[in-house]
C-alpha cells in the first residue's frame, strides 16, 4: 500500500513561490528552477509520503519563463552597448593614427605624403606604411620594401600583418589585410594630389579645421 502523504515539500512551496516572481527574472528563476528539481528528487524518493510534485513543476514552468524573459530583454540592450563599444574603439584607432601623424611630423618636420613613391615618383606605399614606427610597428615597417609597390609579392606577404589600429571592429565586411581608413587628399586637407610634404605651419586655418583621415565603407 502506498502511504497517504504526510506533508507537503517545503522545497517545491519555495519553488512555486520563486517561480511566480518571474519579474524578478533569473534572480529568482535559477533558484526556482534548482528547488524544483531537487523538490521532484525528494518526493520521488519519500516513497509517497511528500506531496507538491505539482507546485515543483510550476515552479521550474515560471523560473524558466523568468530566464527566457531576461535574455530576451538584455539581448537588445547587450548588442547596442557592443556596437556602442566598437564604435568607440573605431574613434579610438582615429585618435591613435592623428598621434601617429604629429609624432611623425615631429620627427621628420611635415607630415607624410598620401604616398611613398619610387625613385621615379611612382607611388608605390601608402601612407599607412610610413607611419608604421610611430604605431609600435617598426619591425614590420623595416619589413616593407619600400621601392617595390604594395602588391609586390614580397609587400603583399605582408599585408594581413598590419596593425589592428587600422581595422574598425563595426565594420563587419573587411576581409583580412583590408582597411576603411583612408588619407581625405586635395584643399583644405592634410593631403596633396603631387605628395608635395605639407608642416604644421602651412595650415593657416588652424590644426582643427583640417581633414587629414577618414573612415570609409570603401576598403583597401
Amino acid at each position: 500500500d502506498v502511504p497517504e502523504p504526510t506533508g507537503t515539500s517545503g522545497k517545491a512551496i519555495a519553488s512555486l513561490s520563486l517561480g511566480v516572481l518571474f519579474f524578478f527574472a533569473c534572480l529568482s528563476g535559477v533558484p526556482a528552477i534548482l528547488l524544483g528539481r531537487q523538490a521532484l528528487s525528494d518526493i520521488a524518493l519519500s516513497g509517497g509520503r511528500l506531496r507538491g510534485r505539482g507546485m515543483a513543476i510550476a515552479g521550474i514552468v515560471f523560473g524558466v519563463i523568468g530566464c527566457l524573459v531576461t535574455v530576451a530583454l538584455l539581448m537588445p540592450a547587450t548588442r547596442s552597448a557592443g556596437e556602442a563599444a566598437r564604435r568607440a574603439q573605431c574613434t579610438n584607432n582615429l585618435k591613435q593614427i592623428g598621434l601617429a601623424m604629429h609624432n611623425y611630423h615631429d620627427a621628420n618636420a611635415s607630415l607624410p605624403t598620401a604616398a611613398i613613391t619610387n625613385k621615379n615618383g611612382r607611388p608605390v606605399l601608402s601612407w599607412r606604411v610610413a607611419i608604421l614606427p610611430y604605431l609600435e610597428s617598426s619591425d614590420l615597417y623595416a619589413r616593407f620594401h619600400l621601392d617595390e609597390p604594395w602588391d609586390s609579392p614580397h609587400n603583399l606577404s605582408l599585408v594581413e600583418a598590419m596593425p589592428h589600429v587600422y581595422k574598425c571592429p563595426s565594420d563587419n565586411s573587411l576581409k583580412p589585410g583590408e582597411t576603411g581608413y583612408q588619407a581625405v587628399i586635395g584643399p583644405n586637407t592634410g593631403f596633396t594630389p603631387d605628395f608635395k610634404p605639407l608642416q604644421f605651419q602651412d595650415f593657416t586655418d588652424r590644426l582643427a579645421n583640417t581633414l587629414l583621415v577618414g573612415e570609409s565603407r570603401r576598403h583597401v
